[in-house]
């Protein structure tokens, strides 16, 4: 099922993660190797060297773990030449980013564990908002520390 054309899927009971198409119709656990390269927009993987082409980069990651980062704000985390993990930001979740804490949580109940994220640039620590773990689920909803709204998803 595609996840853009049906975002709120992932409110369902019988929601299964594994079910979900993303960019080019790839679903979790396909193999990184099955991936057009034309939409990629940057790859991230440790000890990549600087400047290096992204058809170079892609390759590489084909062995090693790391991102692969589209221009709609989806990303792919690979792990073992596999899509581990999907993460989903800016248009990939237009439908549902307007969704608050409370209609989250009335919709999926309460979460198997709440997480405030920081992350700190140079000196100063940025709030980049509360994280809530649906672990049965393989859902984690990020929600944006001032509007309270849907701000990114994982999905494992």
């Amino acid at each position: 099922m595609n996840f853009y054309q049906n975002q709120e899927i992932i409110f369902d009971s019988d929601y299964s993660p594994t079910e979900l198409e993303f960019n080019q119709g790839r679903k979790l656990n396909d193999l990184v190797s099955d991936i057009d390269s034309e939409d990629i927009e940057d790859i991230y993987y440790k000890g990549e060297k600087r400047n290096e082409p992204l058809s170079e980069k892609f390759e590489k990651l084909k062995q090693k773990n790391g991102w692969i980062h589209f221009k709609n704000g989806t990303s792919f985390n690979i792990k073992k030449g596999r899509i581990n993990d999907v993460k989903l930001r800016k248009s990939s979740i237009d439908r549902i980013s307007s969704l608050n804490v409370n209609s989250v949580t009335k919709k999926l109940g309460q979460p198997s564990k709440i997480e405030h994220d920081f992350i700190t640039y140079v000196f100063d620590q940025v709030d980049e908002g509360d994280i809530f773990h649906y672990k049965k689920l393989g859902l984690y909803i990020q929600f944006d520390p001032e509007s309270n709204k849907v701000k990114e998803l994982r999905i494992k």
